[in-house]
């Protein structure tokens, strides 16, 4: 045959990748698997996780679907039945996806209001800012804690002066220096000074 002769008489079929919905085999391999792992899950208290290994073509998707059949048609709903494809999504934040695609399963006409938080929080709707304060004290509120303590000091120390035998240093009289009269009159003076500091930053204010 030339290359210039054309091919007749021959008839194709293109081959498409389908899921089988049932096992067609004789000996049932994919139902018997699947039936295994419908059990497995059944007599699990917890949450178990199962790992589906085999070569391209073997029949994975086949059991899965065999088992998406028998949980749905399970009368006691023990589990339900979420399929997530990672490789239709590949490139995708594959964690947000998969929240997104569970949550629009368990709740597709958004009325919990839970999950609805949740789907917020995912997807960025919902920002959460945390602030935070350090309690200081103001210039203002230090000379105010300051005057409050040296008022009471310096009038304690003056109410402990003997007045009787107090003489001024420049008395002729005098002896040594009352340094606890002094000393209530320099507290006493210091509250007057620091009270106008307060009085002027009240006014600026």
């Amino acid at each position: 045959m030339s290359k210039h002769e054309t091919i007749t008489g021959y008839k194709f079929n293109i081959l498409n990748e389908v899921v089988a919905e049932k096992d067609l085999f004789e000996d049932q391999t994919h139902a018997q698997v699947s039936e295994n792992l419908f059990n497995l899950i059944q007599s699990s208290n917890k949450g178990v996780t199962i790992g589906l290994e085999g070569n391209w073509g073997s029949g994975k998707s086949t059991v899965i679907n065999l088992l998406k059949d028998q949980l749905i048609e399970d009368k006691n709903q023990k589990a339900k039945f979420f399929m997530f494809d990672a490789w239709a999504h590949d490139g995708d934040p594959l964690r947000r996806i998969f929240l997104e695609s569970l949550i629009k399963e368990m709740d597709p006409d958004g009325q919990d209001d839970y999950l609805l938080e949740i789907e917020k929080e995912i997807t960025g709707r919902k920002k959460t800012v945390s602030v935070e304060s350090k309690k200081s004290a103001s210039q203002f509120g230090k000379l105010l804690s300051f005057v409050a303590l040296t008022i009471p000091l310096g009038t304690a120390l003056l109410g402990k002066v003997n007045y009787e035998i107090f003489k001024l240093p420049w008395s002729n009289d005098a002896g040594s220096i009352y340094w606890l009269f002094f000393l209530g009159l320099f507290f006493l003076f210091i509250s007057i000074y620091f009270y106008r500091i307060l009085v002027f930053y009240r006014g600026r204010g």
